[in-house]
């Protein structure tokens, strides 16, 4: 019975270690198109970042960087646009009954005209992919 235990587990830290590997190729990839000089621990804390929820920031090579799963960027920008059009545009008022804003249609129009990196770049608006990942400056 203990030998059955032992190589579950060894099979286990088997299966996490080709994850972790995975990870940090991908990390490296991401140093890599962001042409960023990151140290190994850099390298080590983003692989973990990975692995965890899709809108995470990350330092490396005395950047900031924001990373945003490409499968997530769409619903943050939404959040994000609209709660900006409302703060800056409309200043907090609330809007009569029977103005309706449809919102993801407006949203998007930012996002045709002006891409993610606009609104999630404060530096200089640029963006870049990497691994499944939107990735922006953030000096």
């Amino acid at each position: 019975m203990e030998n059955v235990e032992n190589r579950e587990t060894e099979g286990n830290r088997g299966i996490a270690t080709m994850l972790n590997r995975g990870f940090l190729r991908s990390a490296c990839e991401i140093m890599r198109v962001l042409e960023l000089a990151a140290t190994k621990e850099e390298i080590r804390e983003l692989a973990e970042k990975i692995d965890g929820p899709p809108d995470f920031t990350f330092e490396a090579g005395g950047c900031e960087v924001r990373a945003i799963h490409e499968n997530y960027i769409r619903e943050v920008a939404q959040e994000e646009i609209e709660e900006m059009i409302k703060e800056c545009y409309l200043e907090g008022a609330d809007l009569p009954w029977w103005v309706d804003i449809d919102w993801k249609s407006t949203v998007q129009n930012c996002i045709d005209a002006d891409g993610y990196g606009q609104h999630f770049n404060s530096w200089d608006g640029g963006e870049e992919e990497a691994e499944g990942f939107y990735l922006f400056n953030q000096h």
